[in-house]
């Protein structure tokens, strides 16, 4: 019998942020698609509350377009949740409105649809750069009737019964116009609040992470294999990985009435690596890799831990300079999984292939006129088939999200004529 998943995503909007000026909605709830091809796919989604839910979601476009900053909006966002104590007055939140048609005074929003220990919440608020202007939490309980938990405008409060924070008015006061009450709420041992405070800290994830701090020989046992095809399919050399305990002389010492007294050795974890050109000699993994293969170790451990662990991770051009095995690869692990799940950007338009992807997995970024990112699943594109080519589709401009650009040798010639011209007119 398959476990009901605890702790997933259902949805995430962002509104006012960098280049978005309209409401973005990500939603990881599965269409209704039922197709041979579908069915096909079914490794792609599970289910919940009878519902079926994408693990894996992409956004593809070109440079510019706005994939960067929904991957960034995001993240403040969550990270707001995680360090917003840290504000204090004369302080300002570190991102930017949109900055054209007015939008620059205009309130930014940031709504996540998300279960939590089984429970689904819908949790938002509201921000300037100087201020929290809303906030609210609705969960629904078992009646399936969405319910207030709490909900602020300004300093003003109100809260719903079926599910209660102990004593709120202690954390209204401790909460300031910089502070979101979820956290403050947290932070003063509030159950509820703690506990959704937790999913933001420890399942919802939002960066790579240096393998050091938790890669042990117990973990490098049990996924070593992994770990070396991950490298494999990135065309590194690396053929083994050893942990090593290592000491070096305390660089501090202790006086005693005078008396220098000897300090124990310190001791640390060193990662090291092996190579195909010579396997008996080891590289230190620290002082001896490339950036890129530190950055790969970060990739594949945090991926490890999503996918063991069922949890939600962010990814901004995660298969960046690297092979489409190996993003094919990151995307078929994630998939094999129970219930973890994967939002990430990508320009990798081999990736666009319905023979691996749903068609609403497939969100597509461009800007407007007017600068503002707007987006669109491949599953809106009604006329669209799965047995369509979708990738010559996207290249040819059938999707938009692709960079307008004449390049023929008459254009450029033409282009490089008027440079030249603009040149010797400025001499």
């Amino acid at each position: 019998m398959i476990m009901q998943p605890e702790n997933l995503l259902l949805a995430i909007e962002v509104e006012n942020m960098y280049s978005i000026r309209d409401k973005i909605r990500i939603d990881f709830r599965a269409a209704n698609i039922k197709t041979n091809q579908a069915k096909m796919l079914s490794d792609n989604v599970f289910v919940w509350n009878k519902q079926k839910i994408l693990k894996t979601v992409g956004l593809f476009g070109p440079n510019a377009a706005g994939k960067s900053n929904i991957i960034k909006a995001i993240r403040f966002c969550c990270q707001l949740i995680l360090e917003c104590l840290s504000h204090n007055e004369g302080t300002t939140f570190n991102f930017r409105p949109f900055k054209f048609e007015g939008y620059d005074q205009k309130p930014s929003r940031f709504f996540i649809n998300f279960v939590c220990g089984g429970i689904e919440y819908e949790y938002e608020y509201t921000l300037t750069r100087d201020e929290i202007k809303s906030e609210s939490l609705y969960f629904y309980p078992e009646s399936h009737r969405k319910s207030l938990i709490y909900e602020r405008t300004g300093s003003s409060y109100r809260y719903g019964t079926k599910a209660t924070i102990v004593r709120p008015k202690d954390v209204e006061m401790n909460t300031t116009r910089k502070n979101l009450f979820l956290t403050r709420a947290s932070s003063m041992n509030r159950d509820l609040c703690k506990k959704l405070f937790v999913f933001f800290w420890t399942t919802f994830l939002l960066h790579l992470r240096d393998p050091k701090e938790t890669f042990t020989e117990e973990f490098l046992q049990q996924n070593k294999g992994l770990i070396l095809q991950f490298l494999h399919l990135c065309d590194s050399d690396i053929c083994d990985i050893a942990i090593r305990n290592t000491f070096m002389q305390n660089p501090f010492t202790l006086t005693i009435d005078d008396k220098v007294v000897a300090q124990e050795p310190v001791s640390f974890k060193q990662i090291l690596t092996f190579h195909k050109a010579n396997p008996d000699i080891a590289f230190n993994f620290d002082t001896e890799e490339s950036d890129g293969t530190r950055q790969l170790f970060m990739l594949i451990h945090r991926l490890i831990d999503v996918h063991n662990n069922n949890k939600a991770l962010i990814l901004d051009e995660f298969d960046k300079s690297s092979h489409l095995r190996m993003a094919e690869f990151v995307l078929n692990y994630i998939h094999a999984s129970n219930s973890s799940q994967l939002l990430y950007s990508s320009h990798n338009v081999r990736l666009i292939d319905m023979k691996h992807l749903r068609k609403d997995q497939i969100i597509f970024v461009e800007k407007d006129d007017s600068g503002a990112t707007s987006i669109k699943p491949l599953y809106e594109f009604k006329e669209f088939r799965e047995n369509m080519d979708a990738v010559k589709a996207y290249i040819n401009g059938y999707f938009g999200a692709i960079p307008c650009v004449e390049t023929s040798v008459d254009v450029l010639k033409t282009i490089i004529k008027n440079q030249k011209i603009y040149e010797s007119l400025a001499k």
